[in-house]
């Protein structure tokens, strides 16, 4: 079992924590910043899930882009281990303080990238940049389905900037995408099902099979789509984790035009 030593103390109304959690140390201030302590088994799930993907004997180093990273908690203990190259992003201020703050204290910032960007621009950034990414995480489950349709066209995107990639250097990245649902008989289902109107493509095209029995995570890895229930957040409502492989039919489409996010200035750590 993961035992996690918290300390708390408040100073004029401002609450500042600091806890260890799978090897990384973080520090932050409630009064500022979002955490769950009952996400962190979660946290913990799909950290494992990626250390254990076939990705790290196929590739030197594993990059993954956090989206939607908060303060770190998928991205610090990644970003530990030296065989991830991490991209982490937060559009929420404080958060991004605390992410770079963290890193710093972890002394992974060799590894760990910090950016204060909006989630689409944060991949649009990383492809202007030619950065491939082997695996995506978007932890915002109340709107982070929306944020699929920046995946539409990936490779179309990647060659439509200088030193364009071959057929030969195409990743499909394997993405884990948080969401709330209010289906109760078919939950998993519901959110695929989204995520599949979102990428313009089919639950086939996703590779989803519902008759499939998943026993462990490692079994999880052998098939293209799959879901899980984290936990129940109040009375028919339920949080659920989609991690799939971005289908190479979705990579190859033509861009769609995607919700305008907010011009602003990149803020790169």
């Amino acid at each position: 079992m993961n035992r996690v030593a918290i300390s708390l103390y408040t100073s004029q109304q401002l609450y500042h924590t600091n806890f260890s959690f799978i090897g990384a140390k973080f520090q932050f201030n409630f009064g500022e910043v979002y955490w769950n302590s009952r996400l962190q088994r979660e946290h913990e799930r799909l950290i494992n899930l990626i250390s254990k993907s076939n990705r790290k004997a196929a590739f030197k180093h594993v990059v993954v882009a956090d989206m939607m990273a908060g303060i770190g908690p998928f991205a610090i203990p990644l970003a530990i281990n030296q065989d991830y190259q991490v991209h982490a992003n937060d559009l929420n201020p404080a958060s991004y303080k605390y992410l770079v703050s963290n890193t710093k204290l972890n002394r992974c910032d060799a590894r760990l990238r910090s950016y204060n960007l909006d989630g689409r621009d944060f991949i649009h950034h990383l492809i202007d940049q030619k950065v491939l990414f082997h695996e995506a995480i978007l932890n915002l489950p109340q709107s982070a389905v929306h944020f699929l349709d920046v995946f539409i066209g990936l490779h179309r995107k990647y060659n439509n900037v200088d030193n364009a990639l071959s057929d030969a250097d195409l990743v499909l990245p394997r993405i884990h995408v948080y969401s709330f649902t209010n289906n109760m008989d078919q939950p998993v289902q519901d959110v695929v099902e989204e995520v599949a109107k979102v990428l313009q493509c089919s639950v086939t095209d996703l590779g989803y099979d519902n008759s499939i029995n998943i026993v462990s995570d490692e079994d999880s890895l052998m098939i293209p789509c799959h879901g899980h229930i984290v936990r129940d957040v109040a009375p028919r409502k339920l949080m659920i984790c989609v991690s799939f492989t971005l289908p190479k039919s979705v990579a190859l489409k033509d861009p769609v035009r995607e919700v305008a996010s907010i011009p602003k200035k990149p803020r790169l750590n």
